[in-house]
């Protein structure tokens, strides 16, 4: 196709593709690119680094959105099963797109029994960032409580498998339990209810 130069539309030409973009200085394979309506892709050596559509910008690595998900009430366990204390859907600009997931808890529990809590993370039903813990002793995404204190627990997981995934919007589960005795308190010193303090979990899209 050749090169249309119009007074009143400009300058047009092929549409290109990432391994050989329509405009390029000396490098053939590197330069800008027209694929679709609305697009705009950058390119060096052969490999897309960089898409500008309606939606905005995209680069690999780039931070798309963030959804936040509060927990503004307060909550106990005493129970060594996994419950489920927020949970927050994102909706993928791409499926090849990858979520980094963080939350920050704040945990108390009284002097007289200190439990350990693990937490896990869920993508819908799936297990991403389950704790290994023993009865005694804490392991990776678990924690001890000090007493008689509210107790910050912050963690971020980026989530690669969300890549895999069929569907453009995902769920996550931020689930905890106690392990030993006692009771752990969320969002809340434990000895009242009148000193609370929140906790929120949020999903970044993360492009590919």
């Amino acid at each position: 196709m050749a090169l249309n130069i119009n007074g009143t539309t400009g300058i047009s030409g092929v549409d290109g593709s990432v391994s050989a973009p329509a405009v390029t200085g000396t490098d053939s394979n590197t330069g800008m690119t027209f694929p679709s309506a609305d697009t705009i892709k950058f390119s060096t050596g052969g490999v897309e680094r960089m898409s500008i559509t309606n939606s905005g910008v995209s680069a690999s690595g780039h931070i798309i959105q963030v959804v936040q998900q509060p927990k503004l009430d307060t909550a106990s366990t005493s129970s060594d099963t996994f419950a489920t204390l927020i949970t927050k859907d994102i909706t993928r600009s791409s499926g090849s797109n990858k979520v980094l997931v963080s939350f920050h808890v704040m945990v108390s529990s009284p002097g007289s029994s200190v439990p350990v809590i693990a937490f896990n993370l869920q993508r819908g039903s799936t297990n991403i960032a389950q704790p290994a813990v023993t009865t005694t002793t804490p392991a990776t995404r678990s924690e001890y409580i000090f007493a008689n204190s509210v107790n910050p627990i912050s963690f971020e997981f980026l989530d690669d498998g969300a890549a895999s995934e069929g569907s453009l919007t995902l769920t996550y589960n931020l689930q905890w339990r106690r392990i030993g005795t006692g009771t752990a308190y969320l969002g809340r010193y434990w000895g009242s209810a009148n000193y609370n303090a929140p906790s929120y979990m949020i999903l970044k899209e993360v492009a590919a």
